[in-house]
């Protein structure tokens, strides 16, 4: 993911770490602020996708399924017609993407 997707107050200055900045080859000196914070951001956000991961695969185990939906904090079985509309749609984009006109269809809209 680009840094450019994050947005972090403030930024990288002179004051904001070693004053090496971009050339040391050493990555916590040339960006001691910006690297520290998208640290400490994934650090924050794994304990809960590890949660939600779990919550998902209790389901699976217990359903005897794989494919699962979730609604706010439910997760329930994927059901049959769910299923078969989601392998369709799956089938045409893949059709689509192996096209020699693209996933646009290529075509005119005249």
């Amino acid at each position: 993911m680009a840094s450019v997707s994050f947005k972090f107050a403030g930024g990288v200055g002179k004051g904001a770490g070693s004053g090496v900045h971009g050339n040391s080859g050493v990555h916590d000196l040339d960006y001691p602020v910006l690297d520290k914070a998208v640290g400490r951001s994934a650090e924050a956000k794994w304990p809960e996708y590890l949660k939600r991961k779990a919550d998902r695969d209790r389901v699976r185990r217990e359903a005897g399924v794989n494919a699962v939906s979730q609604s706010g904090d439910t997760i329930v079985p994927l059901d049959q017609s769910s299923a078969q509309n989601r392998e369709k749609a799956m089938t045409l984009y893949g059709k689509a993407l192996s096209s020699p006109t693209g996933p646009s269809g290529g075509g005119s809209d005249g």
